[in-house]
């Protein structure tokens, strides 16, 4: 009966839902509420793979919508990674930039290689071996000692050609032109590389995607805020999608990407979402994604593998090792930011 956490995931999100023109709809608190529910979605479908189901119809229930989302559950994760990135710059332009590398891609990448780490160090304890390549390499993503990886490597991936944007264009038409050009090159690498599936790349465009967004919001507030211009929009883009995704290999499902994070845009103008789990969900989605795999790995090395109990338990593992990472980053984050930010900017003080 493990379906009882799909049904508690879909009752949380419809708590303290309002049908209304939703002027906020791409804030903090909203954004987090949709990525909330994507990171349930997304638990819950990793927590499959070490499971084997039965034929009930309660299975075969259960099953249903992860077939039918895929790799859609991630699609707003990388898209509001780009819109929030466009919106910062927009705000702090120079200031931003000047620290960015830091911010973005040193900060991801040291979170992650202290999770990979913690894997390293499971492995021992499980006695798993790992060869010295997968583990070298695991630290950016590019393999797996049992950690999710691919996403991870994918977002640094994009902050790096970020910043190789911001540094050689400074128009706007040319910083959205080459974040673009630099995505879709992203997208042939991953394509091309032998032993990469297709999720390594087919919802990595929606991260330019969000970050033209950005730009284009305000214009496009204007016609969506219109009852008219909103269902025309909401009916011809989702006609669109219906039609790609049942083509979906391989363009087409990245096309599907792009037109399903339309969608939620649309959804979420009329759709006011947020409760204090959802919100919880959202702002701790880095960590639920990379520690989530440890309870299912020590559940699964000792066998224990019946749905409700395996997923039960590893809720509230993971949860609370999401919390306490959380406040760990933290930690290490005002650490850092003291040292690097405050004693940089003391140095430019002094300098000029």
């Amino acid at each position: 009966m493990q379906i009882v956490f799909l049904a508690a995931l879909v009752i949380t999100s419809i708590i303290n839902s309002k049908l209304i023109i939703n002027d906020d709809y791409c804030d903090k608190k909203q954004t987090n509420a949709v990525k909330g529910i994507c990171i349930g979605l997304v638990f819950l479908s990793h927590s499959n793979g070490y499971l084997d189901y039965g034929n009930t119809i309660y299975d075969r229930i259960y099953s249903i919508p992860f077939y039918l989302i895929g790799q859609l559950m991630v699609v707003m994760f990388l898209f509001y990674s780009g819109y929030g990135i466009a919106v910062q710059y927009q705000k702090q332009s120079e200031k931003y930039l000047k620290h960015f590398f830091y911010k973005r891609i040193v900060k991801t990448e040291l979170h992650f290689a202290l999770g990979v780490l913690i894997f390293f160090l499971l492995n021992i304890v499980l006695g798993t071996q790992k060869s010295l390549y997968e583990t070298a390499l695991s630290f950016i993503g590019w393999t797996t000692i049992g950690n999710s990886n691919w996403y991870i490597f994918d977002i640094l991936l994009l902050y790096f050609a970020t910043y190789t944007t911001f540094k050689v264009a400074k128009k706007r038409l040319h910083i959205i032109t080459g974040i673009w050009i630099a995505s879709f090159l992203a997208w042939i690498f991953l394509y091309i590389t032998k032993g990469k599936d297709q999720w390594w790349y087919d919802t990595l465009l929606t991260y330019p995607l969000g970050f033209t967004f950005a730009f284009l919001k305000p214009e496009l507030d204007k016609k969506i805020n219109d009852n008219k211009h909103w269902l025309i929009s909401m009916a011809g883009v989702m006609v669109c999608f219906i039609v790609l995704y049942v083509l979906r290999y391989p363009i087409p499902q990245t096309l599907c990407s792009l037109l399903f994070a339309a969608l939620v845009i649309l959804l979420t103008k009329r759709l006011l979402l947020g409760n204090a789990v959802l919100y919880w969900l959202g702002t701790r989605l880095f960590e639920i994604y990379l520690f989530q795999r440890i309870p299912m790995i020590i559940l699964s090395h000792y066998g224990i593998n019946r749905p409700l109990i395996f997923i039960g338990i590893s809720i509230i593992v993971t949860f609370i090792i999401a919390e306490g990472m959380h406040r760990l980053y933290g930690i290490i984050d005002n650490k850092l930011d003291t040292i690097i930010i405050h004693n940089d900017e003391k140095h430019h003080l002094i300098t000029n």
